[in-house]
């Protein structure tokens, strides 16, 4: 499993995003990194890099935010921090999103282990100090 490094500083994340995409070939994305570390921003980034046309928030309280892509496509971004069960997740029909072949982003993907496709990228956010993050890319594979 090979892991991509980039280290930034929050102002360059537009050129990171833009250079990661390059990278995504799975539709399912893991973001991890604690409270803070800048996740929601990087959805962001990411959905201007792929010429979102609506505008991310934090779908904390919400669970899940969908994003229009040209071409009608679309990111579902969720967030499971808030749920207690997988069953929660079952009950929005995460299934039927992460197989639709549509990019899904899941932030607090520790909730819902059971649920998650064989095949996803994983970030992992690091805050290095006010005004650097790095940010470790893997590849995960299972079957």
């Amino acid at each position: 499993m090979e892991t991509l490094i980039f280290e930034y500083q929050l102002a360059e994340i537009d050129q990171m995003a833009q250079q990661l995409t390059g990278h995504l070939t799975h539709p399912i994305l893991i973001l991890n990194g604690e409270m803070g570390a800048g996740k929601t921003t990087l959805s962001a980034a990411l959905l201007r890099a792929l010429d979102g046309l609506d505008l991310p928030s934090s779908p904390t309280f919400s669970l899940l935010n969908p994003y229009r892509l040209p071409d009608q496509k679309w990111v579902y971004h969720f967030d499971f921090y808030r749920i207690k069960k997988e069953q929660e997740a079952i009950d929005i029909g995460v299934d039927d999103y992460f197989y639709s072949g549509e990019r899904c982003w899941i932030e607090w993907a520790e909730r819902i282990p059971n649920l998650l496709p064989d095949q996803y990228h994983v970030i992992q956010l690091t805050v290095v100090d006010a005004d650097r993050r790095r940010l470790e890319l893997k590849t995960v594979q299972n079957g």
